[in-house]
């Protein structure tokens, strides 16, 4: 293809208007890398961009028209001339905070947080529903051999709850609740066993995940058979030192609260799209528990990529469904309206992608 011509990429222009239009191959600077992408998941991020309700669209901080796309793989077609390490061809994946590198959080390693920050698919930067995706070469992580693109395009959703169990500081003997049967969820739960966690129990409506979940050596607790602090009082006779909020769901950060032990933490995950919240202020301030917001997945690829390759995070059986980029309405409608069990829908190259 020649790379200083067309693509074909998705492109929001409005609240559930999307289509399929024929744009420029981006063109890169000398510290770009062009990618040619194999997969892309569908976060709730982007269902939410898609229909007009992400913060992001609603406070004005993201403009459309919008190429969405931020859990991606994908391999180098081009690089900068000042690009050393990478190989055309090369699998690769991507952060996807993209810092000015000079502002105070930037300086400091926070380039997710900078004043001028953009977001690959979200603020002011274009994804990867598309055919090709341009990224500053900072943002690129090349593959270890074995590494296939459906599980790279993990790594992103991965790297932020990663992040999120770094920034809990969960200790070797926790119990960890996890609410939330989601790529997030499971994510957060598999990283918190990693880091040493005990017992960490996923919480969630549904059963559909239930075998996954029990096969990672995780509890599963159905809030629509049993009271979720009575399900946690019998599985561990205690409450829980860490408890994660991947639900995007407003009325369970105060259940969350309920089952955290006096002194635990609660780490929020999710944005729920609603600027207030009602929560027990009280019961947080009295049995000194901490909440901490979490947001992206700063400097977090690299152990992500580590505990991917070592076995410590699991990928097996979360794709459910794929799309190829011409049906990208359909994919985001399945999802939209949850015509059918999923963890993760792919939009990909072609169908052989794996």
């Amino acid at each position: 293809m020649n790379l200083n011509g067309k693509m074909k990429a998705a492109v929001i222009t409005g609240p559930m208007k999307m289509a399929i239009q024929e744009v420029p191959i981006p063109e890169i600077g000398d510290e770009d890398v062009l990618i040619e992408i194999l997969a892309c998941g569908i976060c709730t991020t982007d269902i939410e961009l898609y229909d007009g309700t992400m913060p992001y669209l609603t406070s004005g901080l993201t403009p459309l028209p919008l190429i969405p796309g931020h859990e991606w793989s994908g391999k180098v077609a081009k690089v900068g001339k000042n690009v050393t390490g990478l190989k055309i061809g090369q699998l690769v994946t991507g952060d996807v905070s993209i810092g000015c590198s000079n502002c105070h959080n930037c300086m400091q390693g926070k380039y997710h947080l900078c004043t001028d920050r953009k977001e690959i698919g979200i603020i002011r930067y274009d994804g990867a529903f598309a055919e090709y995706i341009k990224v500053p070469v900072r943002n690129v992580y090349k593959l270890p051999d074995g590494f296939s693109a459906l599980t790279a395009m993990f790594l992103e959703p991965a790297a932020t709850s990663v992040n999120g169990v770094i920034r809990t500081g969960i200790k070797f003997g926790d119990r960890v609740v996890v609410f939330g049967d989601g790529a997030i969820g499971l994510f957060a739960a598999q990283a918190a066993l990693a880091q040493g966690a005990s017992r960490v129990a996923v919480v969630a409506r549904k059963n559909l995940n239930q075998g996954l979940i029990k096969s990672w050596g995780l509890d599963f607790i159905n809030t629509t058979k049993i009271d979720v602090e009575s399900a946690i009082e019998n599985l561990w006779e205690t409450q829980a030192d860490v408890v994660f909020e991947a639900t995007g769901n407003p009325d369970v950060i105060n259940d969350a609260i309920r089952v955290t032990a006096s002194g635990g933490k609660i780490c929020a995950l999710s944005i729920v799209g609603k600027p207030r919240v009602a929560i027990d202020i009280d019961s947080i301030v009295c049995r000194d528990i901490s909440i901490i917001g979490v947001v992206a997945s700063p400097n977090a690829f690299l152990p992500t990529i580590r505990m991917m390759t070592e076995g410590k995070l699991h990928v097996d059986g979360m794709v459910t469904a794929k799309y190829l980029l011409a049906d990208c309405n359909e994919a985001f409608d399945f999802v939209k309206h949850k015509k059918g069990p999923r963890i993760k829908v792919a939009i990909v190259k072609d169908m052989d992608v794996s």
